[in-house]
């Protein structure tokens, strides 16, 4: 997990030795995990956790805590993970201009997790939402 997709089903086809094409594997591991995304459930709390974060506040401000999503999930593979009804519902807490994924054109070739790249780019995202008013400042990486 996190190398480069078109690189990952090749390292482990061949460490296992698998007897297949580098086509058919990843067509097979395609279906396999569109079925079993199809299945995952959301971890027990968190709903609770970012229903709570939606909801809270900056104590300076009194302006609401800003939430963003990053992964090295491609859109492609992104739309698969998302699929269940249940993770949709649960992403709701996140508005979709505020995800930040493993292909967006402002990550360089390199610099995913756990480069902070992605996360200066969410940050980025962040501050330019958060109609900030007179005197505000914008949210800094530390």
């Amino acid at each position: 997990m996190g190398i480069p997709k078109s690189t990952n089903s090749d390292i482990f086809r061949d460490w296992a030795q698998l007897p297949m094409s580098r086509e058919q594997f990843t067509g097979e591991l395609k279906e396999i995990m569109r079925q079993g995304f199809l299945n995952c459930k959301p971890l027990p709390g968190a709903e609770t956790i970012l229903s709570n974060l939606s909801h809270a506040r900056v104590t300076s401000s009194w302006k609401p805590v800003e939430l963003a999503l990053v992964s090295t999930t491609t859109s492609e593979t992104y739309k698969l993970k998302t699929s269940n009804p249940e993770t949709r519902h649960l992403l709701r807490f996140i508005q979709p201009e505020k995800h930040v994924l493993g292909d967006d054109p402002g990550i360089r070739m390199g610099r995913r997790k756990p480069a902070l790249d992605m996360y200066l780019i969410a940050l980025d995202v962040l501050n330019s939402v958060a109609n900030l008013g007179a005197g505000e400042k914008l949210i800094l990486p530390e």
